[in-house]
């Protein structure tokens, strides 16, 4: 009994401390998107019940695997365009606790791969993921 509660313990201790990860994180991209005069991208919510979106998840891979991942962000980016009543071409998509952003904003796309790429730096999990593959410069490999 003594180790389930100190399982459950540590659970509770790790949530906590990725939430004010998370928070500390949000602050750090809004105090950049005010810097460059940004607007905030509008955030895809998940359900309650499923806090680190892995019904998302699940469902951007099975796009992926299927080759229709760019279907999915046009979707995504109409449903979201109806809730927020304008066109929306960027957003935030919170996977896992982390915040991954789908744009098809050709400015945005512009600043990525050209005119602010030293702004966008190399994130842990696309190193990981494409850093080998592609190289760690790579404009596939930048997160922000």
């Amino acid at each position: 009994m003594a180790m389930l509660s100190s399982i459950l313990w540590l659970v509770l201790v790790l949530i906590s401390t990725r939430l004010v990860i998370n928070k500390l994180e949000k602050r750090r991209i809004a105090l950049k998107a005010k810097q460059l005069g940004c607007l905030p991208a509008p955030t895809v919510t998940h359900a309650s019940w499923d806090p680190l979106a892995l019904a998302k998840l699940r469902r951007l891979t099975r796009a992926a695997a299927a080759q229709k991942l760019p279907n999915y962000v046009v979707e995504r980016e109409k449903q979201m365009s109806e809730l927020h009543g304008f066109k929306v071409t960027t957003m935030n998509v919170p996977l896992l606790g982390s915040m991954t952003y789908f744009t098809s904003d050709p400015k945005n796309i512009q600043a990525v791969l050209a005119t602010q790429f030293q702004d966008f730096e190399i994130g842990p999990v696309r190193a990981g993921n494409f850093g080998p593959l592609l190289g760690m410069d790579c404009v596939f490999v930048v997160e922000m």
